[in-house]
């Protein structure tokens, strides 16, 4: 996955959070660790403006897609190259997938 795809889909993840939900909600992911330095500070903002945290482990792209897969995760990040429909086909319902 692209790097800017990845930033669309938490980005997406967290406005979807701020646009309704009540304040002092946490979202949870997991994923890739070579972009996390720039999505924690995101995600530090973020918090601070809308009062949701976004608790994100950088665990690896592995790691992320099978925490989405078990659905222990809101949202899971890869750097790794997916063929079309792989998470569909693993998660049943409410996943959004960009490549």
């Amino acid at each position: 996955m692209k790097p800017c795809a990845w930033i669309a889909v938490v980005l997406a993840v967290l406005f979807a959070a701020g646009a309704g939900f009540a304040a002092d909600m946490e979202i949870i992911g997991a994923g890739a660790t070579f972009p996390f330095p720039l999505y924690s500070k995101m995600f530090d903002v973020y918090g601070k403006e809308y009062s949701v945290k976004v608790n994100c482990q950088a665990i690896g792209s592995g790691g992320g897609i099978r925490q989405l897969i078990n659905k222990t995760v809101d949202f899971g990040g890869s750097d790794a190259i997916w063929f079309p429909g792989f998470i569909m086909a693993h998660v049943d319902g409410g996943v959004c997938e960009y490549s």
